[in-house]
Order: structure tokens, then sequence, then C-alpha cells
């Protein structure tokens, strides 16, 4: 799977992670010779008829590997493929049953076949051996100097128009709304892409960017304006080099996307999750949904990165800046009407299920808990008061019929006390200005710095 760039980009596979599939799919070959070995243990026709129903059914993966090659992971599918694909999945057992049943082979056409397939196995074998890897925690030695915190909370999918009612927060998301009376609201922030590959190297870069892309060794490539070429994102002024290069110690939590590759020389403290879930890779079709339901790689995700969070925030130096990109409330959805974790049936159930403006409100109940629990251990740090606090998101909830670019926009400026509303319209690639801004103002008790002086 790695060799195409977008699952590698999507799933940022990690040395540990590859050992663990390798692992996953090592298991399934021992249960498979216990299986035969029991089967071949009450008769030979019994262990024959076994081994047609695995020939029958290792196509399953094999096509499913090779479209994942071709067209990238499951998410950018044509829906005739999906469809397709579906229907293939849940008639081949079905096919290979009938066959076990209805069919005879001779003893000597299972020896030939076995003989027949051993150079294709072999062959596939060489393909699957990983040549790259991508660093998925970083972890180096923090510069000590004095500072304010600073804080870029982006939540993915985070929605304007479930989150608001009116000018204010809903009373529903008790912590973002109390958050909110310390800060400067943004009723009309609009983000630069409609998807979050398009967004978050623009808001890196501060620039509405012709395009953006990706290739095996550069995770990020961007054609800002006035360049006739794509350049590597981290070799251009963005929002993390611009605190490295004041000294600050840079915190990273994320998911879904290649960070530590590309800004590795920028980072002291990071770790990115994966999309997508190591069983959901080794177990293709009906399997996976049952033994590893991706909301529960959902969940843990985003307990990983609030825990890792809170610890950063008591730990690291005050000259520390903290980039979190949150999986929440980005589906799969993981929370009840009460914001607490769904158990792993009502997960697996949920995948049946499609996804609707009831089932989202519950994720922001979720999120906004979350979001509680940063803000408190800001508060019992003691450096919650003195910190620059911005709170954003890729893009709109999708599927509701919402603007997709029309997103939240909190920021709290130290020592900020008193709630600002702005009713001018702005974009989130204007927010590296700010913190340029905030870095060159040496911040102290009178900082106090808007969008709008900055004349952007």
């Amino acid at each position: 799977m790695s060799n195409n760039s977008d699952n590698l980009f999507h799933l940022c596979l990690s040395l540990e992670s590859y050992l663990i599939n390798v692992g996953i799919w090592v298991g399934v070959f021992l249960i498979i010779v216990f299986a035969l070995f029991c089967a071949f243990k009450h008769s030979k026709k019994a262990a024959n008829k076994l081994s047609l129903f695995l020939i029958i059914i290792c196509p399953i993966n094999i096509f499913d590997y090779g479209i994942r090659s071709f067209c990238g992971p499951v998410g950018g599918w044509p829906k005739s493929l999906l469809i397709l694909w579906s229907v293939f999945t849940l008639t081949l057992p079905l096919i290979a049953l009938f066959a076990i049943i209805k069919t005879k082979f001779s003893d000597k056409f299972f020896e030939n076949f076995i003989k027949v397939s051993i150079a294709p196995c072999i062959l596939l074998l060489l393909y699957g051996f990983q040549t790259s890897f991508i660093d998925s925690t970083i972890s180096k030695k923090p510069v000590y100097m004095d500072g304010n915190p600073a804080h870029l909370i982006l939540f993915d999918m985070l929605s304007y128009d479930l989150l608001f009612q009116g000018s204010q927060v809903d009373q529903r998301f008790l912590n973002f709304k109390e958050f909110s009376i310390d800060c400067d609201v943004f009723l009309s922030a609009k983000s630069p892409g409609k998807t979050t590959g398009q967004t978050i190297p623009r808001l890196f870069a501060g620039s509405d960017l012709i395009s953006v892309g990706h290739d095996r060794d550069t995770p990020w490539l961007i054609k800002p304006p006035g360049h006739e070429d794509m350049i590597d994102l981290a070799e251009y002024e963005n929002i993390l080099s611009i605190f490295h290069d004041a000294n600050y110690n840079i915190f990273l939590q994320a998911f879904a996307m290649p960070y530590t590759k590309a800004f590795s020389r920028h980072i002291q403290f990071g770790k990115v999750y994966p999309y997508d879930t190591l069983w959901r890779i080794g177990f293709h079709s009906l399997i996976w949904p049952i033994i590893y339901p991706g909301g529960l790689a959902h969940q843990r995700t985003a307990d990983s990165i609030l825990e890792n969070y809170k610890a950063g925030i008591f730990n690291n130096p005050p000259n520390t800046f903290y980039y979190t990109h949150w999986n929440i409330p980005h589906p799969p959805f993981i929370y009840d009407s009460t914001g607490g974790k769904l158990s792993r049936w009502e997960l697996i159930k949920r995948m049946v299920r499609k996804d609707n403006k009831e089932g989202f409100l519950h994720q922001l109940v979720g999120t906004d808990l979350v979001f509680g629990e940063v803000i408190s251990a800001m508060k019992q740090s003691g450096k919650y008061d003195k910190s620059l606090i911005i709170v954003i998101a890729d893009t709109n909830a999708k599927g509701f019929g919402f603007d997709s670019q029309h997103v939240p926009l909190f920021i709290k400026r130290p020592y900020q006390s008193e709630q600002r509303i702005v009713y001018d319209a702005v974009q989130t690639i204007e927010i590296k200005e700010y913190l340029k801004a905030f870095l060159h103002e040496h911040v102290g008790k009178n900082f106090d710095l808007e969008f709008e002086r900055l004349n952007l």
C-alpha cells in the first residue's frame, strides 16, 4: 500500500505500525495453518475443501490492495466501484461455500495448483515489503526561555452552524460558551479550502496557494502566488517555522496527516495518529468492522491526544507553541447524546446507519467536554491567563447544506477577560500574520492585537 503516495500520506505509516500489521498477517497465517491441520486430521477431503474455500476468497484481499494501489484511499473511489466491490465481497464467500459443496477436485489438482501458486505468492510478498516509513513520534530536548504559551487548536469539521445560536455559542456547549466570554469571537471567518487536505497547507503557509500536493518524499508540496514550480511547505515560511525561529518549542498532536515527517526539524515534541486503523488495513470486507470498528480507534486517538496535550501543558516550558489537530467531531461518530463514549456494539451498529444532524450534535457535545478538559488543564497549570489561545476548524460540517468554508474562530489574547464580537469577514490564512505580530510585539499584559490592526 505504501507504493501509492496517497496511502502513505493518509495512513501515516510508521515502522511500528508496519510491524504490527505484519504481526496481524502472521497471526492469520498461523490460524489458517492450524485450521488446515485440524481438517487434515479429520480427512484429506476436508482439508482439500477448506483449501478450496480459502483459494476462492483470497482475491478479496488481493483485489482490495490492488484497487487501493491505483485509486488511493477508499474515500476516493468512484461510487460505482464501491457498489461493485460491496457486491463482490458479499457474494464471493457464498460462491466459495457453494463450490466446496458442489464441486470435486482430485488430490493431484491441489498439488499442481500449489506448485503453480508459489511464484506469484513470492512476488506478492516482495511487493508488500515496505520501502519508506514516517516518523510518527518526535521527542527532542526542549529550549527553556521566558515567554507566553500559544495554542492553535484545530477541531476537524467543528461546525459553525451547529455550534452557534445567532452571535453566541449555543447553551448546549457550555465549555465553548464559557471560553467565548473571554475572547474575540469571529462570526464571518472563512477557511481557505473545502477539505482538510486543501486547508492545512494554506493555513500553515498563510497564503491562498495556487495548488497543493504531495509525493513519496515530500509530504506537502505547495505553489504560492508568484512561483512557477511546486516547493516544499517546510522550506516556505510557515506557522511552525516562525515559532521555531523565535526559540519556541513546538508541541504537536495530530492525526491523518504526516506533520512529523514534513516538519521534523521544527518540532520538539510530536505525535501523529493514522486516520485508518491497522485492523481495517489488515482485515478487509466483512471482518474488520466486527473485530475492530473504526470508531474504536477514533476514540483512542482522541483520548491519546487529550492526555498528551494535558501532560504537555503542565510539563512544557512557557516558551511553547501548541498545535493540535483533533480527529473530532469528524466522523466516525463516537459519542452519545451526553458526550459519553459509545460502546463497541454501538460503534458497530453506527457503521450501517447514515450520519445525521442529531448524531453530529452528539459529537459536538463530546468535543465540548474534551475542550473543557483542555481549558481546565491550562487553568490548573496557572498558564491560562497569559496564554494566546486560537480555536478554529478546517471546514464546516458536511452533508447538511452548510457553507463548507464558514468556520468558527475564537482568539483569546493574553490576559483578555472580556468578549468582543467581530463581524468583519476574515480568512483563517491570516492567522499566520497574526501569530507573527504576536511574536514581534513581545507579548505582555497590554497586548491587544486584532485582525483590523494588521491591515491584511
